[in-house]
């Protein structure tokens, strides 16, 4: 089984981290679940990331996207399609039915697992942490604090 992943750090170009420069405090991977996506186009001179190609032909993109925290042993995912009508490509919530991809999403849970991470849930996630901000929010939630309050999982946006 293959497992094509995209790798998004938003970690400082230098060895120096300074408040400013720091960021956000995890690194955010992109695994593609679907059985006919097992390694990026390159037919066009590049990595095409975007699946540019593989949304002309209709298919829709599968992955699951987990944040990982930088000092704690702790992750979060979740899992989304992308879905093109037109020029719009939007990303919803991809509730996994199948057998193939349930099998991917769940050996991404083992490895973490093995690794000696904890999960964080949506409940724990979604928790408001007082008398504290971010540099880009002023009330922030657990997850603002522990992965991104940059980089949103889809349904998070809504609350």
């Amino acid at each position: 089984m293959n497992i094509v992943a995209h790798f998004q750090s938003l970690s400082s170009d230098t060895d120096k981290f300074s408040k400013e420069e720091m960021g956000d405090i995890s690194d955010v991977w992109r695994f593609f679940l679907n059985e006919d996506i097992d390694e990026v186009d390159t037919s066009k001179g590049y990595e095409d990331w975007d699946f540019e190609k593989y949304l002309e032909t209709g298919k829709a993109p599968h992955c699951c996207r987990v944040w990982i925290n930088w000092f704690l042993k702790v992750y979060y995912t979740q899992n989304e399609i992308t879905i093109r009508e037109g020029e719009v490509e939007t990303n919803h919530i991809l509730m996994i039915t199948d057998p193939y991809e349930n099998e991917k999403y769940s050996s991404i849970l083992n490895i973490m697992k093995e690794k000696g991470y904890e999960e964080i849930t949506d409940e724990l996630a979604l928790l408001k942490v007082e008398s504290v901000s971010t540099d880009c929010n002023k009330d922030p939630t657990v997850f603002d604090c522990l992965f991104s309050d940059i980089i949103y999982p889809i349904h998070f946006l809504n609350n």
